[in-house]
């Protein structure tokens, strides 16, 4: 298959590459609804399956007037797909994509969801250490800390945690409980406490094995965190399995972002973005990514690396091994201006500005009053809400990069 599309071809391989975000396959899940009625049997496909409610456009990411679908007789084939609509049909209609997969194709069908990290995601240390030293009145006289071994010293100044050191309190900087947002602190710790009494010269050790208390499902945003059922141990999405022998075809609805999640953004319907625009490395390790920070954030403050969410929809034709003889992956994008999108139909895709950021109503869009860009997708997180490229210059700039999403 040859992509003309170039920002598609790279979203294909990250596809294909990504590691634990969408799933291991020994995580997936069946859900036991065994064959269905077959729309069509000879294609296996992916459209939009409320068009009353969206306008839309499906089509191949290299052509414009290819739909997404395969032949029957296909294999190996990893087909990319873009889904164009209108921002305000997706923010207050959501989205239902149709997938079919015809009578003895596909053994089995695996879809797994487009989802990302909401919050600032991380390991917190795996040991704690805290020497102190009382008076004979058990006041606090003096104090120092380790982390993960290293030398005793003063308990400030670490980047993903804050000691508290005379009250033996600590605070991972991935917990956002007190600002009114989830924790997303992950791992285990070892916290070991020694107690010198001044008066008494007597030492008390006290050493606990802690759970740093995350929870990755509340972490999540995305139709993974709205519209999904099936999660790991861990809390993350993982694939479900259809019996597909007989025939499949079903509907997956995306709830609309105004009901799902308490913003002005569409990033959690239309995941289709511009990999040049996201080009990143981890906050410490050097491997560069091209897929939005929030999705591919490489590694978290300390350079613990971190596994990718799922940038696609995607829909995996298996066969009895369970080895992905075809694969359909989809991505969203949605249109500022509706009559750019009226252009884009009626020249087969010659004429093509979904993106209108930062112009004003009246100001080559249509009406009056607003921006044209009502709703933000995923460049629009780092054209509009960052207005540049992601920062990690202090570990505390690495928050910025993820949407923190209000989800009721």
């Amino acid at each position: 298959m040859k992509l003309t599309s170039y920002i598609l071809l790279l979203a294909s391989l990250a596809i294909i590459g990504g590691c634990g975000g969408g799933g291991s396959t020994a995580e997936d899940v069946g859900n036991g609804s065994g064959g269905s009625a077959v729309l069509d049997t000879d294609e296996f496909y992916v459209g939009v399956g409320n068009p009353t409610e969206v306008k839309s456009h499906v089509r191949t990411a290299g052509s414009f007037g290819t739909s997404c679908s395969l032949p029957a007789t296909s294999t190996s084939q990893d087909l990319v797909c873009i889904v164009d609509v209108p921002e305000g049909d997706i923010q207050f209609n959501g989205l239902k994509l149709s997938y079919n997969a015809p009578k003895n194709m596909c053994r089995y069908l695996t879809r797994r969801t487009y989802w990302f990290y909401n919050q600032e995601v991380g390991t917190g240390p795996t040991a704690i250490e805290i020497n102190k030293t009382v008076n004979a009145m058990n006041l606090v006289t003096s104090y120092q800390c380790s982390i993960d071994g290293g030398a005793f010293g003063v308990c400030t100044g670490f980047s993903e945690i804050d000691i508290d050191a005379t009250d033996s309190s600590v605070t991972c900087k991935y917990d956002l409980t007190s600002v009114g947002k989830k924790n997303c602190c992950f791992g285990e710790y070892t916290f070991t406490k020694r107690t010198l009494n001044s008066s008494t010269g007597v030492t008390t050790v006290e050493s606990d094995n802690v759970d740093w208390g995350g929870d990755m499902k509340l972490c999540s945003g995305g139709p993974g965190r709205t519209n999904w059922e099936n999660y790991s141990d861990s809390g993350t999405p993982i694939g479900v399995i259809e019996p597909a022998y007989d025939g499949l075809k079903a509907d997956y609805t995306i709830t609309a972002p105004i009901k799902s999640a308490n913003d002005v953004y569409n990033i959690s319907i239309a995941n289709f973005y511009t990999p040049a625009l996201h080009t990143h490395d981890g906050y410490t390790d050097l491997r560069v990514s091209t897929l939005p920070y929030f999705i591919d954030p490489v590694d978290d403050r300390s350079g613990t690396l971190l596994s990718s969410a799922n940038p696609a929809y995607t829909f995996e034709c298996k066969d009895e091994s369970y080895e992905t003889t075809n694969r359909i992956s989809v991505y969203v994008r949605e249109w500022d201006v509706y009559t750019d999108y009226l252009a884009y139909i009626a020249t087969a895709g010659v004429t093509e500005v979904p993106d209108r950021p930062g112009e004003i109503e009246g100001v080559n869009c249509d009406g009056v009053g607003s921006d044209c860009n009502d709703r933000f997708d995923l460049d629009d997180f780092i054209t509009e809400i960052l207005g540049g490229p992601y920062v990690t210059t202090t570990p505390a700039d690495r928050r910025e990069n993820f949407p923190e999403q209000d989800y009721p």
